[in-house]
Parts: C-alpha cells; structure tokens; sequence
C-alpha cells in the first residue's frame, strides 16, 4: 500500500470534518450517524475508519476545529 502523504491525510481529514460539521448542523450531533457522515463526505467506510475511528473521535476534532477559528 502506498505511503499517505502528511497534505493528503491533512485535506481528507478536513474533507471529513466539514462533512460531519454539515449533518451536526443540520441534525445535532446526538442523531447523526457514521453513514450520514460517510454519504456526505462521499468516502467509503474504509476511507472514513482509516482516518478516525468513529463519531466520538470526530466530535473531539470538530471542537478543536472550531475553536481554532
């Protein structure tokens, strides 16, 4: 398998997050699913999982995201 590169990782994770970000928006964070999540970003379940490892992980990452800004 080829080596990610660190801006690959880097735009995938954001491309995730801004996905997640969306649903939280529009359906809370409680009632939001890993599918949901998935269908926005438009990545497959192997795709997601290699980056974070459930909704629990992405949550943490979103807060930090928004509080950066």
């Amino acid at each position: 398998m080829p080596k990610i590169s660190d801006e690959h990782r880097a735009a995938r994770q954001a491309q995730i997050l801004e996905a997640a970000w969306r649903c939280f928006y529009r359906q809370g964070v409680q009632a939001t699913t890993m599918e949901q999540i998935m269908a926005e970003s438009g990545l497959s379940a192997s795709a997601m999982y290699r980056y974070f490892a459930g909704k629990d992980d992405i949550t943490p990452a979103n807060a930090a995201a928004l509080h950066a800004l």
